[in-house]
């Protein structure tokens, strides 16, 4: 796929070549504000808002980057475990981790909501 270039949140031009995006949030309101957010930009995107419902699916198509959400509810270490299996999977996949409170550096950045 050709890169394309996008505006990113502060104006500046990204090269873009991820389409499809993994959204894995417990919190319904704050996955579809991000899907909709991305979609906007023209990406394709699947949401979950569990680890169990994640893995599944990335066992069978791995997104081009994984946006997620290090405390799932009840599974307080949902997301840490879920980006180490995601990461065993696939070690160059971009993973963006989110987490309301301090985080321990297994995603390949940190979004505080």
């Amino acid at each position: 796929m050709a890169d394309t270039l996008t505006p990113d949140f502060t104006g500046y031009l990204l090269i873009v070549m991820a389409r499809h995006i993994a959204i894995v949030e417990d919190e319904p309101a704050i996955a579809e504000n991000y899907r909709d957010a991305f979609q906007r930009q023209g990406f394709q995107v699947s949401l979950y808002d569990n680890r169990p419902a994640a893995m599944l699916a990335f066992c069978q198509t791995l997104p081009d980057l994984a946006v997620i959400d290090v405390g799932l509810g009840d599974d307080v270490e949902g997301g840490f475990e879920l980006c180490r299996e995601l990461r065993s999977m696939a070690p160059t996949l971009p993973i963006e981790a989110v987490a309301k409170a301090q985080f321990s550096g297994i995603g390949d950045d940190l979004i505080l909501q």
